[in-house]
């Protein structure tokens, strides 16, 4: 399949639930979301009302299978696992509100959930006939204000996908998720890793870099490299 545009490389996306081993899902898993993640950052924007445009330059995947033994994403919220029954499938390209700001989701019914949440982002507004950036945004939850504050009902609201291919060429380079923990199993439910202040202070500064702290408490890193960064090619 041709996955030019955001819209392919979506649709085209297969998830791995048929493949058992989980590096390997990890390593096709990888393969997928880099082809999604340069869709977005060199195809289009999402456009809002005519007048205003958010490009992402940084994103996040979340992907969890819903079929018995398939990889699980504790942290993802639209899951059968989270809400503690069967949840209804998202329509293909769907927009996800929720605490930490907005995903897309692409998901396949009784197979797996898979979203990407726009964690960072650029926004331009149309100002004398020329789009002028306003500002570039790390707090993925003012996503609600930059896409939606300040149109009026009565008038309408259109958001869209425009599918534009950027004067610049991007590549991706990846990290961990943003305030994303690892996990393990205890008394058959998934808990944070956590580590005491006083234990993390005893540690060496190579290892402190293996977590982070929220909420004044220290979680391991989740080590899923599926944060994806926008990147000029020189």
């Amino acid at each position: 399949m041709d996955k030019n545009t955001l819209y392919e490389a979506l649709a085209g996306f297969n998830g791995v639930s048929d493949i058992k081993l989980e590096s390997v899902k990890q390593e096709e898993l990888s393969k997928q979301f880099s082809e999604v993640a340069k869709r977005i950052f060199n195809t289009g924007y999402f456009e809002v009302n005519g007048s205003r445009r958010i490009y992402p330059t940084v994103i996040e995947f979340y992907y969890h299978e819903e079929v018995e033994g398939g990889l699980e994403d504790p942290i993802m919220y639209h899951t059968n696992l989270n809400n503690k029954g069967q949840v209804d499938y998202y329509p293909f390209g769907s927009f996800n509100f929720h605490v930490s700001g907005l995903d897309v989701t692409f998901e396949k019914k009784d197979e797996y959930r898979a979203s990407f949440l726009i964690r960072e982002y650029d926004v331009y507004s149309l100002k004398d006939g020329a789009w002028i950036k306003d500002k570039s945004e790390c707090r993925s939850t003012y996503i609600y204000e930059d896409m939606l504050m300040g149109l009026s009902v009565f008038d309408g609201i259109s958001i869209n996908w425009v599918t534009e291919q950027s004067a610049i060429e991007y590549s991706v380079t990846t990290t961990e998720r943003k305030n994303v923990a690892s996990y393990h199993i205890e008394n058959n439910k998934y808990v944070k890793d956590e580590i005491s202040n006083e234990d993390y202070k005893n540690l060496q500064d190579s290892k402190k870099t293996l977590y982070f702290s929220y909420s004044g408490k220290k979680y391991k890193k989740c080590t899923r490299q599926w944060s994806y960064h926008r990147l000029v090619i020189l």
